[in-house]
């Protein structure tokens, strides 16, 4: 061993009596002696095991850098309350979801979601009529001329719409958890069927 070391290149002991030795985390249980020693099964083994993962990772990220378009070979979904989101169509195609045989408006289309998110944003003004078995509510969206400006979102406790026109967007929250039964827009109406639950 050469003069100048510090540590011995086999053992990893400190060969400078002026070095104060650090044990690691773990303290003196740390040490490299006290792994070697306590090795049950001997350093070749354990040394010939980590030897060889060590060469398939590095054969694995050659492989990723050498293919500029290498992408793990995965496969998941997304899961929006308990509904999965379809990620090849939710840019390009306005999505619905159907509840009670009826087609609810769930997403945007990619243009819609940029116009709602750079113009101003306005709350709706919301009238509700009770009945004996169903609640509506009759939402005023000025300038929306089809469904395809509207979202209708289930939340926790309650529904969220929103809503792109021309100039504007909307968003109201309404306080209901029932199912809707009924869904259209005429006249700059959104008209909202909601069946009481008995």
């Amino acid at each position: 061993m050469k003069d100048s070391y510090d540590f011995c290149p086999y053992c990893g002991n400190a060969l400078n009596d002026n070095f104060e030795n650090d044990w690691g985390i773990l303290g003196r249980d740390d040490n490299p002696n006290f792994v070697r020693n306590s090795n049950p099964f001997g350093n070749d083994m354990i040394s010939k095991m980590l030897g060889g993962a060590v060469r398939m990772l590095q054969k694995e990220m050659q492989k990723g850098m050498g293919n500029e378009n290498f992408q793990p070979n995965s496969n998941f979904k997304l899961m929006i309350n308990g509904k999965e989101v379809n990620l090849n169509n939710s840019q390009n195609k306005k999505q619905f979801v159907k509840r009670n045989n009826i087609k609810i408006p769930s997403s945007f289309s990619a243009e819609n979601l940029k116009k709602f998110s750079s113009l101003p944003r306005v709350e709706p003004v919301a009238n509700m009529k009770r009945f004996a078995d169903k609640v509506i509510y009759e939402i005023e969206l000025e300038g929306v001329k089809s469904m395809e400006g509207v979202i209708i979102i289930r939340l926790e406790s309650s529904i969220e719409i929103k809503a792109v026109a021309k100039d504007k967007s909307y968003s109201k929250i309404i306080p209901v958890n029932f199912p809707i039964i009924g869904c259209d827009l005429s006249d700059g109406k959104l008209i909202l069927e909601f069946a009481i639950k008995s």
